[in-house]
Protein backbone atom coordinates (compact mmCIF):
# COMPACT_ATOMS: atom_id res chain seq x y z
CA UNK A 1 0.00 0.00 0.00
CA UNK A 2 1.19 3.50 -0.86
CA UNK A 3 -0.62 6.74 -0.14
CA UNK A 4 0.50 10.32 0.30
CA UNK A 5 2.97 10.23 3.16
CA UNK A 6 2.40 6.55 4.03
CA UNK A 7 3.87 3.31 2.64
CA UNK A 8 3.43 -0.24 3.92
CA UNK A 9 4.81 -3.44 2.40
CA UNK A 10 4.99 -7.18 3.14
CA UNK A 11 8.21 -8.62 1.69
CA UNK A 12 9.51 -12.18 1.29
CA UNK A 13 12.99 -12.74 -0.14
CA UNK A 14 13.57 -16.46 -0.73
CA UNK A 15 17.24 -16.08 -1.61
CA UNK A 16 18.62 -12.79 -0.29
CA UNK A 17 21.94 -11.38 -1.46
CA UNK A 18 23.61 -9.11 1.13
CA UNK A 19 24.88 -6.64 -1.48
CA UNK A 20 21.27 -5.79 -2.40
CA UNK A 21 20.50 -4.63 1.13
CA UNK A 22 22.33 -1.32 1.12
CA UNK A 23 22.76 1.24 3.88
CA UNK A 24 20.15 3.96 3.32
CA UNK A 25 18.02 6.59 5.04
CA UNK A 26 14.85 8.48 4.18
CA UNK A 27 12.77 11.48 5.21
CA UNK A 28 10.17 9.38 6.98
CA UNK A 29 9.75 7.26 10.09
CA UNK A 30 9.89 3.48 9.70
CA UNK A 31 8.54 0.54 11.69
CA UNK A 32 10.15 -2.75 10.64
CA UNK A 33 8.78 -6.09 11.87
CA UNK A 34 10.81 -9.27 11.29
CA UNK A 35 8.54 -12.24 10.46
CA UNK A 36 11.02 -15.00 9.64
CA UNK A 37 14.71 -15.49 9.11
CA UNK A 38 17.53 -14.15 11.22
CA UNK A 39 20.62 -12.02 10.96
CA UNK A 40 21.35 -8.54 12.17
CA UNK A 41 20.01 -5.03 11.71
CA UNK A 42 22.32 -2.00 11.55
CA UNK A 43 21.04 1.40 12.68
CA UNK A 44 23.54 4.27 12.55
CA UNK A 45 26.52 3.21 14.68
CA UNK A 46 24.82 0.22 16.32
CA UNK A 47 23.79 -3.24 15.26
CA UNK A 48 21.15 -5.50 16.72
CA UNK A 49 20.55 -9.26 16.58
CA UNK A 50 17.30 -9.81 14.71
CA UNK A 51 14.84 -12.63 15.36
CA UNK A 52 11.22 -13.19 14.25
CA UNK A 53 8.97 -10.87 16.21
CA UNK A 54 11.60 -8.16 16.71
CA UNK A 55 10.59 -4.61 15.81
CA UNK A 56 13.07 -2.00 14.59
CA UNK A 57 12.19 1.69 14.79
CA UNK A 58 14.01 4.19 12.54
CA UNK A 59 13.70 7.94 12.80
CA UNK A 60 13.95 10.36 9.86
CA UNK A 61 17.44 10.47 8.38
CA UNK A 62 18.72 7.55 10.45
CA UNK A 63 20.98 5.36 8.25
CA UNK A 64 20.10 1.69 8.50
CA UNK A 65 20.51 -1.65 6.80
CA UNK A 66 19.16 -5.18 7.11
CA UNK A 67 22.16 -7.52 7.38
CA UNK A 68 20.88 -10.72 5.82
CA UNK A 69 22.53 -14.13 5.63
CA UNK A 70 23.12 -15.03 1.99
CA UNK A 71 20.66 -17.61 0.71
CA UNK A 72 18.63 -17.77 3.95
CA UNK A 73 15.00 -16.65 3.34
CA UNK A 74 13.85 -13.54 5.15
CA UNK A 75 10.33 -12.15 5.54
CA UNK A 76 9.26 -8.86 7.06
CA UNK A 77 6.68 -6.10 7.20
CA UNK A 78 7.46 -2.42 7.23
CA UNK A 79 5.53 0.83 7.50
CA UNK A 80 6.94 4.24 6.57
CA UNK A 81 5.16 7.51 7.28
CA UNK A 82 5.76 11.23 7.69
CA UNK A 83 4.60 13.12 10.74
CA UNK A 84 2.33 15.43 8.75
CA UNK A 85 -0.13 12.62 7.99
CA UNK A 86 -0.67 11.66 11.64
CA UNK A 87 -3.77 12.82 13.52
CA UNK A 88 -2.96 15.75 15.86
CA UNK A 89 -3.96 13.78 18.92
CA UNK A 90 -1.80 14.19 22.05
CA UNK A 91 -1.50 10.42 22.53
CA UNK A 92 -0.29 9.82 18.97
CA UNK A 93 2.15 12.73 19.01
CA UNK A 94 3.49 11.64 22.40
CA UNK A 95 4.07 8.12 21.08
CA UNK A 96 6.06 9.40 18.07
CA UNK A 97 8.18 11.59 20.31
CA UNK A 98 8.96 8.79 22.75
CA UNK A 99 9.55 6.07 20.13
CA UNK A 100 11.48 8.06 17.54
CA UNK A 101 12.41 11.66 18.27
CA UNK A 102 13.49 11.70 21.91
CA UNK A 103 16.54 9.49 21.45
CA UNK A 104 19.88 9.64 19.70
CA UNK A 105 20.47 7.89 16.38
CA UNK A 106 21.41 4.24 16.75
CA UNK A 107 20.08 3.93 20.32
CA UNK A 108 17.16 1.81 21.50
CA UNK A 109 16.03 0.94 17.96
CA UNK A 110 15.05 -2.63 18.75
CA UNK A 111 11.75 -3.30 20.54
CA UNK A 112 10.23 -6.55 21.76
CA UNK A 113 6.61 -7.18 22.67
CA UNK A 114 4.77 -9.94 24.48
CA UNK A 115 2.86 -12.44 22.34
CA UNK A 116 -0.59 -10.81 22.45
CA UNK A 117 0.41 -7.21 21.65
CA UNK A 118 2.85 -8.51 19.02
CA UNK A 119 0.05 -10.44 17.29
CA UNK A 120 -2.13 -7.33 17.32
CA UNK A 121 0.72 -5.19 15.95
CA UNK A 122 1.38 -7.67 13.13
CA UNK A 123 -2.31 -7.77 12.24
CA UNK A 124 -2.48 -3.96 11.98
CA UNK A 125 0.68 -3.74 9.89
CA UNK A 126 -0.52 -6.51 7.56
CA UNK A 127 -3.89 -4.85 7.05
CA UNK A 128 -2.14 -1.59 6.35
CA UNK A 129 0.01 -3.32 3.72
CA UNK A 130 -3.12 -4.88 2.15
CA UNK A 131 -4.99 -1.60 1.64
CA UNK A 132 -5.48 -0.89 -2.05
CA UNK A 133 -8.70 1.13 -2.43
CA UNK A 134 -9.05 4.76 -3.44
CA UNK A 135 -9.33 6.11 0.10
CA UNK A 136 -6.09 4.44 1.16
CA UNK A 137 -4.94 7.39 3.22
CA UNK A 138 -8.11 7.52 5.32
CA UNK A 139 -8.03 3.76 5.89
CA UNK A 140 -4.35 3.79 6.76
CA UNK A 141 -4.90 6.23 9.63
CA UNK A 142 -7.20 3.63 11.18
CA UNK A 143 -4.16 1.36 11.62
CA UNK A 144 -1.34 3.87 12.13
CA UNK A 145 -2.87 5.02 15.43
CA UNK A 146 -3.06 1.58 17.14
CA UNK A 147 0.36 0.56 15.76
CA UNK A 148 2.01 3.54 17.44
CA UNK A 149 0.02 3.19 20.64
CA UNK A 150 0.76 -0.53 20.92
CA UNK A 151 4.48 0.06 20.58
CA UNK A 152 4.39 2.97 23.03
CA UNK A 153 2.49 1.04 25.69
CA UNK A 154 3.93 -2.45 25.35
CA UNK A 155 7.27 -2.20 23.51
CA UNK A 156 10.41 -3.03 25.46
CA UNK A 157 13.33 -0.99 23.99
CA UNK A 158 16.68 -2.76 23.80
CA UNK A 159 20.16 -1.35 23.23
CA UNK A 160 22.42 -2.57 20.45
CA UNK A 161 26.15 -3.03 20.25
CA UNK A 162 28.76 -0.85 18.50
CA UNK A 163 28.86 -1.58 14.79
CA UNK A 164 32.36 -2.39 13.59
CA UNK A 165 31.45 -1.40 10.05
CA UNK A 166 30.77 2.22 11.04
CA UNK A 167 31.96 3.16 14.50
CA UNK A 168 32.09 6.92 14.05
CA UNK A 169 31.70 9.75 11.61
CA UNK A 170 35.12 9.01 10.13
CA UNK A 171 33.53 6.08 8.28
CA UNK A 172 31.08 8.41 6.56
CA UNK A 173 33.87 10.85 5.78
CA UNK A 174 35.99 8.09 4.24
CA UNK A 175 33.08 6.99 2.04
CA UNK A 176 32.39 10.57 0.99
CA UNK A 177 36.03 11.05 0.01
CA UNK A 178 36.10 7.81 -1.99
CA UNK A 179 33.00 8.80 -3.96
CA UNK A 180 34.31 12.33 -4.53
CA UNK A 181 37.61 10.94 -5.83
CA UNK A 182 35.77 8.59 -8.18
CA UNK A 183 33.66 11.46 -9.53
CA UNK A 184 36.77 13.59 -10.09
CA UNK A 185 38.24 10.80 -12.21
CA UNK A 186 35.08 9.86 -14.14
CA UNK A 187 32.77 12.92 -14.22
CA UNK A 188 32.74 13.16 -18.01
CA UNK A 189 31.47 9.60 -18.43
CA UNK A 190 28.96 9.45 -15.54
CA UNK A 191 25.45 9.45 -17.04
CA UNK A 192 23.39 8.75 -13.90
CA UNK A 193 23.80 7.75 -10.26
CA UNK A 194 23.72 3.99 -10.73
CA UNK A 195 27.47 3.99 -10.19
CA UNK A 196 26.95 4.62 -6.46
CA UNK A 197 25.45 1.22 -5.51
CA UNK A 198 27.33 -0.59 -8.27
CA UNK A 199 30.79 0.66 -7.28
CA UNK A 200 30.45 1.44 -3.56
CA UNK A 201 27.66 -0.91 -2.41
CA UNK A 202 25.79 1.86 -0.61
CA UNK A 203 22.43 3.34 -1.53
CA UNK A 204 22.28 6.60 -3.44
CA UNK A 205 20.02 8.11 -0.76
CA UNK A 206 22.58 7.50 1.98
CA UNK A 207 25.61 8.74 0.01
CA UNK A 208 23.58 11.73 -1.12
CA UNK A 209 23.02 12.63 2.54
CA UNK A 210 26.80 12.51 3.11
CA UNK A 211 27.36 15.00 0.28
CA UNK A 212 24.67 17.38 1.50
CA UNK A 213 25.99 17.24 5.07
CA UNK A 214 29.60 17.93 4.06
CA UNK A 215 29.46 20.28 1.06
CA UNK A 216 25.80 21.32 0.80
CA UNK A 217 25.06 19.83 -2.63
CA UNK A 218 23.76 16.53 -3.94
CA UNK A 219 25.93 13.93 -5.68
CA UNK A 220 24.60 14.95 -9.10
CA UNK A 221 25.17 18.64 -8.39
CA UNK A 222 28.75 17.75 -7.48
CA UNK A 223 29.16 15.85 -10.78
CA UNK A 224 27.85 18.86 -12.70
CA UNK A 225 30.14 21.26 -10.84
CA UNK A 226 33.18 19.12 -11.62
CA UNK A 227 32.14 19.17 -15.28
CA UNK A 228 31.78 22.93 -15.59
CA UNK A 229 34.97 23.48 -13.59
CA UNK A 230 36.83 21.41 -16.15
CA UNK A 231 35.03 23.20 -18.97
CA UNK A 232 36.29 26.54 -17.60
CA UNK A 233 39.85 25.30 -17.69
CA UNK A 234 39.45 24.10 -21.28
CA UNK A 235 37.90 27.37 -22.50
CA UNK A 236 40.52 29.51 -20.77
CA UNK A 237 43.15 27.39 -22.55
CA UNK A 238 41.67 28.19 -25.97
CA UNK A 239 38.98 25.54 -26.57
CA UNK A 240 35.64 26.71 -27.95
CA UNK A 241 32.60 26.69 -25.65
CA UNK A 242 30.90 23.98 -27.69
CA UNK A 243 33.94 21.72 -27.69
CA UNK A 244 34.39 22.24 -23.94
CA UNK A 245 30.78 21.24 -23.32
CA UNK A 246 31.28 17.95 -25.16
CA UNK A 247 34.65 17.27 -23.58
CA UNK A 248 33.31 17.54 -20.04
CA UNK A 249 30.36 15.21 -20.60
CA UNK A 250 27.41 17.32 -21.76
CA UNK A 251 25.57 15.86 -24.72
CA UNK A 252 23.83 19.11 -25.73
CA UNK A 253 24.99 22.70 -25.46
CA UNK A 254 21.71 24.08 -24.08
CA UNK A 255 22.02 21.96 -20.93
CA UNK A 256 25.64 23.00 -20.50
CA UNK A 257 24.74 26.67 -21.00
CA UNK A 258 21.91 26.55 -18.43
CA UNK A 259 23.96 24.77 -15.75
CA UNK A 260 27.00 26.98 -16.34
CA UNK A 261 24.96 30.18 -15.95
CA UNK A 262 23.16 28.86 -12.88
CA UNK A 263 26.40 27.97 -11.08
CA UNK A 264 28.64 30.84 -12.23
CA UNK A 265 26.19 33.69 -12.87
CA UNK A 266 27.66 34.31 -16.34
CA UNK A 267 27.58 32.71 -19.78
CA UNK A 268 30.29 30.35 -21.06
CA UNK A 269 31.27 32.92 -23.72
CA UNK A 270 31.62 35.67 -21.11
CA UNK A 271 33.84 33.38 -19.07
CA UNK A 272 36.03 32.60 -22.07
CA UNK A 273 36.41 36.25 -23.02
CA UNK A 274 37.10 37.37 -19.44
CA UNK A 275 40.25 35.29 -19.26
CA UNK A 276 39.56 34.51 -15.60
CA UNK A 277 37.91 31.61 -13.84
CA UNK A 278 34.68 32.74 -12.14
CA UNK A 279 33.65 31.83 -8.62
CA UNK A 280 30.91 29.30 -8.01
CA UNK A 281 27.72 30.71 -6.58
CA UNK A 282 26.85 29.52 -3.03
CA UNK A 283 24.84 26.28 -3.06
CA UNK A 284 21.09 26.55 -2.64
CA UNK A 285 20.08 24.24 0.20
Amino acid sequence: MEAAGICAQHRLDDCPVPSKYLTHSHDSYEIFLALSGGGWFQAADSRYPLAPGDVMLLRCGEPHRLLVCEGEPVEYLYVQFVREVLPPEPGVQEAVGALFDNRDQGTLNRHQLAQEPLAFLQMCMQRLADISSGNAREQSLTYIRPILQELFRHGNPLAGEPCAARTDDARGTALFERVAEYISAHFAEIKDLRFVPEVFRYSTVYVNSLFRERIGVSIWQYVLRRRIDYACDLMLNGMSTGQAALACGFEDYSTFYRIFCKNYGMTPSACKHSGQKPRLRPSQR
